[in-house]
């Protein structure tokens, strides 16, 4: 009975990945938050595929127990890690049990609880919305069939919910990529226990229609590092790595810790992690980087400043490929623009000020930028107002730039 229980979870793991496969780029299409990198399919999809490569020669009865060993160092990105962190306490509860009723509701429950514990400020309308949602319905269940039944109904009802708690799907027109991704989890769980296909329902999409998917990530790097403990680890930990960025996952796994962190410093993270070990591995993305290769198209893009929010959205509206904060400094304005992945760059200063900043920076070869001589918002509305996608780039500047001289005269 336990073997044949083990067998059938065996067959729900490569399910599971078998769905991220097939859905990985619709699941990264809808990823806006926290970052509209376009990478939450990819990253769920990594942290199973590494786990299962890495166990699936051993022995019929060795394999959930290799998974426990290696889903949390295989995890990548938010997703990747909370959905490791799910499986971790799932498979740890069902790992040489019978498939009673109780012992699903109690796997649920624990997969759950690891999730959460393991963010540093979990946020609802997320992955961990359609987990605690799951795992209520089989609760609530009187059999088995019926657990898995409702654990994936309840799918479209708490993905739905998801842009209530997160206002920036709702703005983007999308649910929460995550939550998307782990019902392959829950797909897989009801076709392998009553054998019957479940149909999925599918979000629209509207990455052309929102500014959302075109604000620059605040951060520059998606870092994960994995370190062997060799000393006791500092019980404010996260408290510390706060300085350094936001979105920290924190796994501590035997003698192993990793932990994830969005940052514009990554070489400061690395050196106080080393404090407490031998660095195993790090793995650091270009999140800016990501992002613009999941937004653009073309090969050239705008780029504008702007005062705030107001600003943002009427430029995004009238065509900027990139608004950037006035306020920010010259070395996060050359980090941003030299990771649009374009060779052909038009940038629209707001102020005197910026303009003059602009002018005596020193660009980097390869990239053809030029900047437009605009000073303040109704200039680059103009200028925005005269581009033309089926023109060519050059025509485009001088139609901006004597767009603005005519202004000016007019003013």
């Amino acid at each position: 009975m336990k073997g044949e229980f083990q067998k059938k979870i065996k067959k729900i793991l490569f399910s599971t990945l078998n769905c991220l496969r097939k859905n990985e780029s619709y699941i990264n299409s809808l990823n806006v938050f926290p970052v509209p990198d376009g990478d939450t399919g990819s990253n769920m999809f990594m942290t199973l595929n590494e786990a299962i490569e890495k166990c699936k020669d051993t022995a019929e009865g060795e394999f959930v127990k290799c998974i426990i060993k290696k889903i949390v160092l295989s995890a990548h990105g938010n997703s990747g890690i909370l959905f490791s962190q799910f499986l971790k306490g799932f498979l740890e509860t069902v790992r040489d049990r019978e498939g009673t009723l109780k012992v699903l509701k109690d796997a649920f429950k624990r997969g759950v609880k690891n999730a959460y514990k393991v963010i540093d400020n979990p946020k609802e309308g997320t992955i961990l919305t359609v987990m605690r949602k799951a795992s209520e319905a089989i609760d609530n269940s009187k059999n088995i069939i019926e657990a898995v039944t409702n654990s994936f109904k309840i799918r479209v009802e708490t993905l739905k919910e998801t842009p209530k708690f997160l206002p920036i799907l709702s703005e983007a027109g999308v649910f929460d990529a995550g939550g998307e991704g782990f019902i392959c989890f829950l797909k897989s769980l009801y076709e392998i226990y009553t054998g019957k296909p479940a149909d999925r329902d599918f979000v629209e999409i509207k990455t052309q229609t929102s500014s959302v998917w075109k604000k620059v990530p605040e951060f520059e790097n998606c870092l994960e590092v994995e370190v062997k403990i060799k000393k006791s680890v500092v019980k404010d930990l996260k408290e510390k790595l706060r300085k350094f960025g936001n979105s920290i996952l924190f796994v501590k796994n035997h003698d192993y810790l990793k932990v994830h962190i969005h940052t514009n410093e990554s070489h400061r993270v690395i050196n106080f992690l080393k404090r407490f070990g031998d660095v195993q591995s790090i793995i650091n993305r270009n999140m800016r980087k990501e992002h613009w290769e999941f937004i653009f198209g073309g090969d050239s893009a705008i780029v504008t400043f702007s005062y705030g929010k107001d600003t943002t959205e009427m430029f995004h509206s009238l065509g900027s490929s990139v608004v950037i904060d006035v306020n920010s400094s010259i070395r996060n304005i050359k980090n941003i623009i030299f990771t649009i992945p374009v060779g052909k760059i038009l940038i629209l200063p707001i102020e005197k000020y910026t303009l003059s900043r602009l002018k005596r920076t020193k660009w980097k070869e390869g990239k053809d930028i030029n900047i437009v001589e605009s000073k303040s918002i109704p200039e680059v509305i103009e200028a925005l107002l005269n581009f033309d996608s089926t023109e060519s780039f050059e025509n485009n500047l001088k139609k901006m730039r004597t767009s603005i001289k005519i202004l000016k005269v007019v003013i």
